[in-house]
This record gives C-alpha cells, sequence and structure tokens, in this order.
C-alpha cells in the first residue's frame, strides 16, 4: 500500500539493475556480489536511524531465464521462486528480509522494464513473501510498480526514486496493457498477445540466441542499437538477425510515436477524418521518415550488394537508427573486425563512464519531473551519474551490481588499440574477457545529519563496506 503522505527518514539507500535470473556460463551476477550485498544489508539492518531502502528497478531479469517470453504472466511466480533459490541470487533476498526485519527500516520497490511482471499482483505476492518473513515485515514494504516511482523525504528534502525506462523509448513499458492482463486474468478469460516494446524484443527474438555462443553480449546492458553490428560484424549470416532488427526498429518508431500522442497502452484506429492525436502521432514521428522501413533498407542493401553498387551510398538513410549498413559493408569487404570498431566507436562515446555527465536519460528525467524533488535517483542506464540538475536539485544514477563490458577510448579509437579486444570477443571465454569486464558494485545515498543533507554514490566492497566515490558527493540541504 502506498502511504498517503510522504515517509520521512534520516537516511536512504537506493540500489538498481542487479538482473538476478539466468543459469548461463558467464553470469553478469556473482556470488561475490551477492554475499556483499547480503552483508551490506546486514549491516544497514542494524541502524537505530530512520532507514529507507530502495530497490529501485529490474530486480530480477525475467527476460534472462530459460523459455524467456516478452510477457510471462503465468510462469513469472515460479520463475521468481527459482532465482530467489539460486545459489548467486539467494544471498540477495536475505540481505532484503534483513532489511524489513528492522524495525527502524522501510522498503520500497519500484519497477524496471526487465521485471515489468511484478506488476502482477500474484508475482508481488511472491516478492513480498520472499523479502518479508512477518506480518510486521511485509508492513514495512511499499510497492510502487506502476512506473510512477517512490517519492519520500530525507531531512525535509524531497527525493523521488524511479528506475527511468520510461523516458526511454527503446523500453516503455505499456501499464494499460499489463492492467488488461490483470483484468483478463481476474476474469478467467485467455491472455492476450503481448506486443513488446523494442528493447525488449531486441532481447528475447536477438540476445538470447546470440549469447549462446557469445557469452560476451550479456555484458552489454543495457542493450541499445548500436550493439547490432557488433553482432553483425562477429557474425553476419545470423539466421534472422536482419530480420529482427527490421521488426525491433519499426517498433521502436511506434513506441515514439504513440508515447509523444499520449496513447501508449491503447491501439489507436484509423478514422475518415485526422483527430488531434493522431496528428501529433505524425508529427511524433517525423524525425523516423528519414528511415523509411528498414526491411526496405535492408532489402535495398542486398540488392546492390548483389549489382556491386557501393552500399555507402545508402548510409545517410540507416546509419543512425540501425548502424547495420556501415557494418555489413566492412563484413562484405573482409574486414569484421573494422566493422566492429566502428560500431563500438559509435557505441561507447568519450563520456559514457564520466559520472558528471548529464546523459539523455538525466535531462529527460528532470523535464519530467521537474522541482518536484530535489534530489532524483534512477537507474537503467548501468552508468554511475552524480550531478546537479536543471531546476537546482541534484541527480545520481545507481549504476549496477552486474559485470559490464568497460571499453575505453584507446580501444576504438584505432585499429591497432582494438585487436585485443577483438581478439577477446571472438574467443569469448570469461578468461578472455576478463580485462575488459569490470563489476562495480553502487549505492546510491541520500543522509541527514547536523551539518545537513548530503547525496552521494557508495562503492561497497565483499563484506560490506562502504567507500564514497571520489567527486560524487552534494550537499544538497543545509
Amino acid at each position: 500500500m502506498y502511504p498517503s503522505e510522504l515517509h520521512e527518514f534520516d537516511e536512504l539507500y537506493a540500489v538498481s539493475d542487479l538482473h538476478l535470473g539466468g543459469e548461463d556460463r558467464f553470469p553478469i551476477f556473482t556470488e561475490a556480489a551477492g554475499k556483499a550485498f547480503r552483508a551490506f544489508c546486514e549491516r544497514i539492518g542494524k541502524t537505530t536511524k530512520r532507514t529507507a531502502f530502495v530497490v529501485n528497478g529490474d530486480l530480477v531479469d525475467f527476460l534472462a531465464e530459460k523459455d524467456a517470453r516478452y510477457f510471462d504472466p503465468s510462469s513469472a511466480a515460479d520463475k521468481l521462486g527459482r532465482i530467489a533459490g539460486d545459489r548467486a541470487f539467494k544471498p540477495v533476498f536475505e540481505g532484503l528480509s534483513a532489511i524489513t526485519a528492522s524495525p527502524h527500516c522501510h522498503m520500497a520497490i519500484t519497477i524496471g522494464n526487465h521485471d515489468i511482471e511484478l506488476a502482477l499482483p500474484w508475482v508481488q505476492e511472491k516478492l513480498v513473501s520472499l523479502v518479508a518473513a512477518s506480518a510486521e515485515a511485509r508492513a514495512r514494504v511499499t510497492l510502487s510498480l506502476d512506473g510512477t516511482g517512490y517519492r519520500c523525504k530525507v531531512g525535509g528534502t524531497r527525493v523521488v526514486c524511479i528506475h527511468g525506462n520510461d523516458v526511454d523509448y527503446w523500453n516503455l513499458n505499456d501499464y494499460e496493457a499489463i492492467r488488461r492482463a490483470k483484468r483478463r486474468r481476474n476474469f478467467g478469460a485467455a491472455p492476450l498477445e503481448w506486443v513488446p516494446n523494442a528493447g525488449t524484443k531486441l532481447v528475447v527474438d536477438v540476445m538470447n540466441q546470440l549469447k549462446r555462443e557469445y557469452s560476451f553480449v550479456n555484458l552489454l546492458k543495457p542493450e541499445i542499437p548500436a550493439v547490432v553490428p557488433i553482432l553483425v560484424a562477429l557474425d553476419p549470416a545470423i539466421e534472422g538477425l536482419a530480420r529482427s532488427a527490421a521488426q525491433i526498429a519499426g517498433k521502436l518508431a511506434w513506441d515514439f510515436s504513440r508515447h509523444k500522442a499520449d496513447l501508449l497502452g491503447e491501439t489507436p484506429t484509423l478514422r475518415s477524418e485526422p483527430d488531434e492525436a493522431l496528428l501529433a502521432m505524425h508529427q511524433a514521428a517525423q524525425p523516423f521518415q528519414s528511415q523509411r522501413s528498414a526491411a526496405e533498407i535492408l532489402t535495398e542493401t542486398e540488392r546492390r550488394f548483389e549489382e556491386q553498387v557501393d552500399p555507402y551510398s545508402l548510409a545517410s538513410d540507416a546509419d543512425e537508427q540501425l548502424g547495420y549498413i556501415r557494418s555489413a559493408y566492412e563484413w562484405f569487404r573482409g574486414n569484421p573486425s573494422e566493422a566492429a570498431r566502428e560500431a563500438l566507436e559509435r557505441l561507447a562515446g568519450e563520456k559514457s563512464f564520466e559520472m558528471g555527465h548529464e546523459d539523455a536519460q538525466a535531462k529527460a528525467l528532470d523535464q519530467l519531473i521537474g522541482a518536484g524533488a530535489s534530489v532524483v535517483i534512477a537507474g537503467h542506464t548501468h552508468l554511475e551519474r552524480s550531478h546537479g540538475r536543471k531546476d537546482g536539485g541534484w541527480y545520481l544514477n545507481s549504476g549496477t551490481w552486474t559485470q559490464l563490458m568497460r571499453v575505453e577510448k584507446k580501444h576504438w579509437e584505432t585499429s591497432k588499440g582494438f585487436e585485443p579486444l577483438w581478439v577477446a570477443i571472438t574467443r569469448g571465454s570469461p578468461d578472455a574477457l576478463k580485462n575488459f569486464v569490470k563489476e562495480t558494485r553502487t549505492i546510491a545515498a541520500v543522509r541527514s545529519s547536523g551539518r545537513g543533507v548530503t547525496a552521494a554514490l557508495l562503492h561497497i566492497d565483499d563484506a560490506g563496506a562502504e567507500t564514497v566515490v571520489a567527486g560524487s558527493s552534494q550537499r544538497v540541504a543545509g
């Protein structure tokens, strides 16, 4: 139940993007991370201060499970039970239980884009039973699983925690469709076919198939368009990849238009005379017009290749949207590593790992939330952030606890510098990739003291002890 009045706390800790799930040979969440998480939670559970612990989206990853589906109302509760019992993930649930067992702590859980089944009441019931062992503990849990985030106060300072995927057109959650799924279940009706967002479609239709052979794919989260050309460079003959990419691009454009027209969750029907909503959809879709149909572009590229026409003539139409044409052309020239390097250059950028960089998500959340919060805490991008907001507040992104490939400029700036990474990618083993993989266990913290309220990022070591991330701490009140 969500409180009618804002909860007030002395301290708040927020974690996101644990992505618990899957049984891959190269898991992105390790046993060591689980034990560290439990140790941190057990330490927080001993506090005598009024403390909030926010699980800020993508706690679990239903898309990483075997037999992953776009949306799985019937099996999600069972999958959640399996995840909670997994050797690597069990310590996380034990840690969360230590939080809810404390009379001084309160837990809030928000939703992400890899755990949307948590919006279903029967899955929520399973989740609460796993993190709260008693009626008293259950009363200390707030579920905010409709995309609105969690709002509270720390030392009188307003804080909003929200995952952040709902300002990402690749990963919009369709809450109206979820509501219809709940209603049909309540009525005993057969579920309707689920139409996934572009990001989910990319994971299920492409990523999950490829990671069986290319284990590094699991480390490229969150999935973004530039991943596609890297995979094409590795194996352009992957069955259905081009077709899937075209469908994904089309769904991305459709979700963008519907979101801009405030129609997400509905299926607009054409009318003889356009109304304002349909006109708005048309205007919102204009940025995608240069893309034409992704399927048309790919078909045209294949035709030109067969006719020995330079495919670069099409690059201006599609390169920014799919990044596909250029990579395919480099492969056809017999230079797959160069195709992958150029794709990675688009993927990495120079500011991906700059903590003070105001990325697109931060800007979008600024516009969405406005002056409604002094501190905004998000996740989703898996990239740590700590910087000021346009309205004078502070923005934190809690990064992730998963393993990530961290590629620096020196690795993609030149062909020579890229060679060690290319060798590691093509070999695909954990040992080969270890020099490019980093595990950073990050917690966002807002804490009140006699000197005011401070926001910061924390790194957690194996023993559950914290270290304030250099340059991330900021006094936001007092």
